[in-house]
């Protein structure tokens, strides 16, 4: 039973009993009873208004349990609100069996007088020093992502949209909602962003050095489209026969595409990432007579990311400059090279919990630089031929500050923040049950 109702006689009351539309006043005549199995809806505000029934005769308490429902999400419940839910001219005996918030952010209590009954909701915090914001939502966070962004809602400022962002957590029934509320909030899809511009350095690098090791006929080099130049005296024409000056230099221009598809599994601190890259990459470079190599390189990929849980998604178009240099001395290969890689980031995501959902966007620019360098040892047998080789690659990833468009309460800055892994690598290049055939003319 609901609405704004005012009743002549007697009411009793053994199922569910709902004063007004929102907040609302029922008025009964005579007395009003409630039941071992009756429900009392009560929603509130953050005002100090509530709804409420009005008895001229007696109230009769035989039990029965009060739903408290918070309900405006623009007015601040920090302080606590004490709230007169049911009167009764002729007085008040005995008691509800509770008060259940449907917030397990919110604790309810009952306090009775001869003729009323008063609600008293308040946050449930934990201890804190006088002038610092109650700890409402972090303590139960369980990861450090979420505790990160609890900390930020408890510190949220208690008007406009930041006390409606604040509400809407304040508002959930349980601990798993607000711990996937607090993921959905994060933005640690940026963070796995990062985690995909790495993997296509990587790449960059590992295209250079199959440049290099196709230059010196190195063992499992893949087959790398070169064109070779040289330029003979103007003027002059070959003769037949004529006697070849030995080149103390040449030229090469070289493209090679590259790809990948990483799988990157989440744990219960962020989710996964996967993420696709597809580009290329175009050189030219020159021997010299010492047996050094050195180039230069520019190509252009782009990099799809999707964050698993998350509802995140990232494109990344990527350009890349760099230089590259090695040298071969009888077994020993010694391959090098600097990149640095502009990136340019659309990314989108999905806010999405009980009660509340929205759509964040972002446009930002970052910045990777690498320096990596390869030292190999090549082992020729009768069957195969091997080159174990150690693998040093530093990187350095800064990204731009950027702001998410959309509704201003959970918009998230992030600031300028270098990123520098190191990436070490030790194995093995094999190229197996092949046979390695040398051939001289």
């Amino acid at each position: 039973m609901g609405g704004n109702w005012s009743i002549g006689g007697n009411l009793t009351a053994n199922g569910t009993l709902r004063p007004g539309n929102s907040i609302g006043i029922m008025t009964v005549g005579g007395d009003v009873t409630f039941g071992a199995d009756s429900v009392y809806e009560v929603e509130i505000a953050g005002n100090g208004t509530s709804d409420r029934i009005d008895a001229s005769g007696k109230a009769t308490l035989n039990g029965g349990r009060v739903d408290v429902y918070a309900l405006d999400d623009k007015i601040s419940y920090q302080d606590g609100q004490t709230y007169t839910i049911l009167t009764a001219d002729g007085g008040v005996s005995g008691a509800f069996s509770e008060a259940v918030s449907k917030s397990v952010f919110l604790t309810t209590s009952l306090g009775y007088q001869a003729n009323q009954v008063d609600l008293t909701v308040g946050l449930v915090t934990e201890p804190v020093d006088p002038g610092t914001p109650p700890v409402v939502f972090e303590k139960v966070a369980q990861t450090s992502n979420q505790k990160s962004t609890a900390r930020a809602l408890d510190s949220l400022e208690q008007s406009g949209s930041s006390l409606e962002l604040y509400n809407s957590i304040l508002f959930l029934a349980s601990e798993d909602e607000a711990r996937n509320a607090f993921n959905q909030l994060s933005g640690d899809t940026h963070a796995s962003v990062k985690t995909g511009l790495i993997d296509t350095a990587n790449l960059t690098a590992d295209a250079i050095n199959n440049r290099l090791r196709t230059a010196f006929a190195g063992v499992a080099a893949k087959d790398t489209p070169v064109l070779s130049f040289a330029q003979s005296p103007k003027g002059s024409a070959p003769q037949p026969f004529e006697a070849v000056a030995p080149s103390t230099y040449d030229f090469g221009v070289w493209a090679s595409g590259f790809g990948s598809w990483v799988d990157h599994d989440g744990n219960s601190n962020a989710g996964g990432l996967k993420s696709t890259t597809g580009g290329f990459l175009s050189g030219v470079d020159v021997g010299f007579a010492s047996g050094w190599r050195l180039g230069i390189v520019g190509g252009y990929s782009q990099t799809d990311l999707d964050a698993k849980g998350r509802f995140a998604s990232a494109t990344s178009d990527n350009w890349h400059l760099g230089v590259y240099g090695g040298n071969q001395w009888g077994p020993i290969g010694l391959r090098a090279g600097l990149v640095q890689t502009w990136h340019n980031i659309d990314s989108s995501r999905s806010v999405a919990y009980t009660g509340f959902s929205d759509s964040l966007d972002a446009d930002y620019d970052a910045r990777t630089f690498q320096a990596f360098g390869e030292l190999g040892y090549r082992i020729d047998t009768a069957v195969a031929s091997f080159e174990p080789f150690a693998n040093l690659s530093h990187i350095r990833l800064r990204t731009d500050g950027f702001t998410e468009k959309a509704v201003p309460q959970h918009c998230l800055l992030t600031a300028k923040r270098p990123i520098r892994p190191s990436r070490h690598l030790v194995c093995v290049h094999r190229l197996p049950f092949s046979w390695v055939r040398r051939m001289q003319i």
